[in-house]
């Protein structure tokens, strides 16, 4: 239904009826003025019609003929009308404006035709243009008679222009009488309309701010009675509603307050299904905005069975249920607990879900149970070796001074390897501590130098192999960084490239500014590593290759270390490698890394270092 303003509705058929009873009333004002004009006109022409047909009527009927065309132009000139003589034949014997011999016969004129067996009394009139004098004429035709005979017809007639004009005037006075009245009676009406309509639009305008909150409601009195009446009541329904709505504001206040504190995600359901109320913790989790979800079916808000199945078990359960389960869009594990809601009355009106997000502990008790297996398994390996050639020796390979000095040298080769593990556990170790408690210290480095430094410790190593390194680093190049931590990684970024990369390739270390970031890269020549390793390549143990990797004597721990290095400096690690095309790997330093409270750089771990 459209609505409309009371203002238009009063004012608007207010006008209407207005301007159609003056339209009305106008019409027929003109209407009447036109036909009280052409009425005077026919009586005049009738008048001067029936002098003249008693003018000839008083000669003899030959010399009545004789002197009618004489008679017509005299007597028209003289009145300003045309007059036509007409003999009952349909001849024309005399005519004020035109020779009789050159005009028709006019026996079939309708002011003519209407006299065919009238009395003498008798008149006939019509109203059309004519066609010599080519005006609207009017004409009156009368009998004329001679000693009680009729001999013809006498016709007047006269122009209708000036009386047309005459009527054209008097229809633009009361056009514009009618519009002046039209004009003060729209003004009076908009006047009563607005009286009316004031009060109520001060009403709702007041009423709209106190829905709103804005201060109290106090309606004005007003000089229409059943506006003051309405008025007073409002007032008093106000002061009711104030101390109500005080109440609730302060519960929902609390209920928010409450709600958007809890790191929990807390959804409310009615018992149809439709979701009451959700904090932010939950919008967050599930992706959707509080606001536009309330009364949206849960279905529909929060696509996931087990949520669903948790609220209907709540709804039809005795009492707390519980269940734990993983989001199939991502990796988000969740513990919940869902009851039934009821009203103060102990009925269920619904139920309500609270929901932990207990990623994080799972992904560290995977991360431990992970750890130990690997450190158990890196350890395993050469402790195994370091016991059976001892026990070899002592069973007598001792004696024999060959077999002693190899099964020796396998001891000291394995006992190196352990010893580099420990190291590496220890520096990666070290580094979370110091990373997490600010001690990593971070300063304008000269990036040159410590570049060149990393590269002369496998130059050996490289020329064994028959492999190029390439130092590209402008000599001024800057960093914040820690010289000795980022030294170790570029080491062992570095020694990566030389242990896996194919002989006689070039081994390309470069850094530059991109941005707002120093980017310091590693690029090999090496058979590359596939898609499916490159997300999982920084964890601790790792290994694309197992058997190769322990053949070249690494640790599983060097791209782990690399991975904390770059976390120290606020920084992230990454790796693009196709098979067969090579590796490059990428440590990204921000020129000014985000700090914590304790100074350390903010890293989220949680994020993936590899592309």
């Amino acid at each position: 239904m459209k609505r409309r303003k009371l203002f238009l509705h009063i004012y608007v058929p207010f006008m209407a009826v207005l301007l159609l009873t003056l339209a009305a009333s106008g019409g027929w004002a003109l209407r009447g003025a036109r036909e009280e004009h052409y009425a005077q006109t026919r009586h005049s022409l009738r008048a001067v019609a029936r002098m003249l047909a008693e003018t000839l009527s008083g000669m003899p009927e030959v010399e009545g003929v004789a002197q009618a065309d004489a008679l017509c132009k005299s007597k028209g000139q003289a009145a300003g009308y045309r007059f036509t003589i007409v003999l009952s034949s349909g001849k024309v014997v005399g005519d004020s404006h035109e020779q009789p011999a050159a005009m028709d016969d006019h026996s079939g004129r309708p002011e003519i035709r209407q006299l065919i067996g009238q009395p003498a009394d008798a008149y006939g009139w019509s109203e059309r243009r004519s066609g010599t004098l080519r005006v609207n004429m009017m004409y009156v035709g009368v009998p004329w008679m001679a000693d009680g005979e009729r001999i013809g017809f006498v016709r007047a007639a006269r122009a209708m222009d000036d009386v047309d004009l005459t009527v054209a005037r008097q229809r633009t006075r009361l056009i514009g009488a009618a519009l002046w009245l039209a004009a003060l009676a729209a003004a009076a009406g908009a006047f009563v309309a607005n009286r009316i309509g004031e009060p109520l639009a001060i009403m709702r305008q007041r009423v709209q701010a106190y829905a709103a909150g804005h201060g109290a409601l106090h309606l004005p009195p007003s000089p229409i009675e059943e506006i003051h009446t309405l008025s007073e009541a409002m007032n008093g329904m106000a002061g009711h509603l104030s101390e109500r709505i005080r109440t609730i504001v302060r519960q929902r206040d609390e209920q928010n307050a409450l709600f958007a504190c809890m790191t929990e995600a807390v959804i409310a359901v009615d018992d149809q299904g439709g979701i009451l109320t959700l904090n932010p913790a939950a919008a967050a989790l599930f992706g959707v905005a509080a606001e536009t979800a309330v009364g949206r079916p849960i279905q529909e808000v929060v696509r996931n069975a087990d949520v669903q199945r948790l609220w209907r078990a709540a709804m039809t359960g005795a009492g707390l249920v519980e269940d734990e389960f993983t989001l199939p869009d991502s990796d988000r594990c969740l513990q919940a607990h869902g009851t039934a809601l009821k009203d103060g009355h102990d009925h269920r009106i619904g139920a309500v879900i609270v929901m932990n997000d207990i990623t994080r502990m799972r992904r560290l008790e995977t991360m431990r149970r992970d750890f130990v297996a690997n450190v158990s398994h890196e350890l395993k390996t050469p402790v195994t070796s370091i016991k059976g050639f001892a026990e070899t020796l002592l069973d007598g390979a001792a004696e024999n001074p060959d077999e002693r000095a190899r099964f020796l040298g396998i001891i000291a080769k394995q006992a190196d390897r352990l010893k580099s593990i420990l190291e590496d556990l220890l520096a990666l170790s070290s580094l979370e501590h110091d990373t997490e408690s600010g001690a990593v210290a971070l300063q304008p480095v000269r990036l040159a130098p410590l570049l060149d430094n990393a590269v002369k410790a496998w130059q050996a190593a490289a020329a064994e192999k028959g492999m190029a390194i390439e130092l590209v680093c402008d000599a001024d190049l800057k960093a914040r960084a820690n010289a000795a931590l980022l030294e170790q990684a570029v080491v062992n970024l570095v020694g990566n490239a030389v242990k896996y990369g194919l002989e006689k390739t070039t081994v390309t270390v470069s850094a530059k500014r991109e941005g707002a970031d120093t980017v310091v890269r590693v690029a090999d020549q090496g058979p590359g590593i596939a898609k499916q390793h490159l997300t999982r390549i920084f964890e601790r143990f790792y290994r694309v290759d197992k058997g190769r990797s322990r053949a070249m004597g690494g640790t599983g721990l060097g791209l782990a270390i690399v991975k904390r290095v770059a976390i120290a400096h606020g920084g992230r690690v990454e790796a693009d490698s196709h098979v067969g095309e090579g590796s490059v790997f990428s440590l990204i330093l921000p020129e000014r890394p985000a700090a914590t409270s304790n100074g350390t750089p903010t890293v989220d771990e949680s994020v993936p270092l590899t592309t």
